[in-house]
């Protein structure tokens, strides 16, 4: 599949979709950072500097459902990553609701590091590398955790 930040400096998610489809991969992701700490007294793994990408991320939902809307019934669509902690688990069951509405069985969604679907800390020591959630009528999760 492609990966790719959804930005307003690259081409657009329904573009990249269709171009995506017609090379024949079979899936499309999007990663999403609502939160850019103001000071960057933790450095960023990937090296020195935060790139770009992460300061003009598009929404994660409104980049699939663009992605959703014109392309087939074959392209899988996947987050690459939902910050959990960061999204109200209502407003996200809801938003990927939408997205399975608009593409049936096709959604995949993945959250990394942090408590499955806005559960609090908590609850667990050990922390999900992974969610998968898959709409059908129905929500169902299946996810990994990492001692």
């Amino acid at each position: 599949g492609i990966l790719m930040f959804a930005t307003d400096y690259a081409i657009r998610p329904d573009e990249l979709a269709r171009e995506v489809e017609q090379r024949g991969f079979e899936s499309l992701w999007f990663p999403e950072h609502t939160h850019i700490p103001a000071s960057r007294r933790s450095p960023w793994p990937g090296g020195a500097e935060l790139p770009r990408d992460y300061w003009h991320t598009h929404d994660l939902f409104v980049a699939l459902a663009m992605a959703a809307a014109v392309t087939t019934r074959r392209i899988l669509l996947g987050t690459a990553i939902i910050h959990t902690w960061s999204r109200h688990p209502l407003a996200a069951a809801q938003e990927a609701m939408a997205i399975e509405h608009l593409a049936p069985g096709r959604l995949t969604a993945r959250a990394d590091g942090a408590p499955p679907l806005g559960a609090p800390p908590a609850i667990s020591t050990r922390r999900p590398t992974s969610l998968r959630v898959t709409l059908a009528g129905r929500m169902t999760t299946t996810t990994r955790t990492s001692p």
